[in-house]
């Protein structure tokens, strides 16, 4: 049980915000940085993604 964050979308949405600041895929949750909507981007991170996520498998 976590004291910090309220849920499991806190706690990643903060690991996603540290682990790109200062980089070109710096993350932000109210504005989705522009390098992830090129096509060989998008490419790359739905293929990172297990496969019911990406869309590839049962729900």
């Amino acid at each position: 049980e976590s004291q910090e964050y309220f849920s499991w979308e806190q706690f990643f949405t903060h690991l996603l915000v540290e682990l790109t600041q200062g980089t070109i895929w710096q993350y932000q949750k109210n504005s989705l940085n522009p390098i992830y909507l090129h096509e060989g981007n998008m490419q790359k991170v739905v293929a990172l993604l297990p496969p019911v996520v990406a869309g590839k498998g049962d729900a």
